[in-house]
């Protein structure tokens, strides 16, 4: 059974857009042509590995339904290795993403976003992510400037990441609304689509041919919830048009 009542969605990753790859020593060369001091001469293949040695040292104590904030995490790797750069903390973590990890918008996002924005449909982000909701809509919006979001929760600024109930709560106080009126958009079968039906949300089950390069994959599972299953942002536009004038 498909909700009616659609006064928000929420969405973003590998929903809205798609990560190839993620190389992070080519987002440290690129920050370390703004770096003013480098104590030790490191390079961004010395950074990458010391990076990496710290986070997995931090992921001893922490659980992983905790996010660690990037801008932190960079904050303790280049103090504690010597480095400063001329650019504030959160021009040096927009140019380490753009370089480390590309984004491309999936197909037909843009006309859904704008589908949304013309019906007077409400749009929000809530993203497991350790970039800075600054920085994550910063580069949404270069890549769709004409996405209208109210506002971006992510894990970074909220400490739980999903499928803890927190973020789901948060978003709904954020909007102000029932959450039976909200539809949740999401290409996680546990991470999106369960939990937020678990929290009284209407999942939409956005299940795209496109390989998601930074979870694994839910295999053969399907979704343990009423919900709906797109592939496609245009049968989602289709689907809104039809309960358009059923309420």
């Amino acid at each position: 059974m498909i909700h009616q009542q659609v006064r928000r969605v929420f969405l973003y990753g590998h929903t809205l857009f798609y990560e190839p790859e993620f190389d992070a020593e080519r987002g440290y060369k690129e920050i370390l042509d703004f770096a003013v001091k480098n104590n030790n001469n490191l390079s961004a293949e010395d950074l990458a590995e010391k990076s990496l040695e710290i986070r997995k040292e931090i992921c001893k104590y922490i659980s992983s339904d905790i996010e660690i904030n990037n801008m932190i995490f960079q904050r303790l790797v280049f103090d504690t290795l010597g480095i400063e750069y001329s650019l504030s903390e959160e021009e040096i973590e927009m140019k380490f993403w753009e370089k480390a990890e590309p984004i491309y918008p999936m197909e037909h996002a843009l006309e859904m976003l704008c589908y949304l924005k013309k019906t007077g449909i409400r749009t929000g982000i809530v993203s497991n992510i350790s970039f800075s909701s600054r920085t994550l809509l910063r580069r949404i919006q270069k890549q769709l400037p004409e996405c209208a979001f109210e506002f971006v929760i992510t894990s970074s600024e909220y400490m739980f990441r999903k499928p803890n109930p927190y973020m789901f709560k948060a978003a709904i106080n954020k909007a102000g609304l029932k959450a039976e009126d909200i539809w949740y958009c999401g290409d996680g079968i546990k991470l999106d689509v369960e939990s937020s039906a678990k929290c009284g949300m209407y999942p939409v089950w956005y299940e795209s041919d496109i390989k998601c390069t930074y979870r694994k994959a839910d295999a053969d599972l399907r979704p343990q919830c009423p919900h709906l299953n797109i592939h496609d942002w245009l049968e989602l536009i289709e689907i809104l048009d039809k309960l358009k004038n059923t309420y």
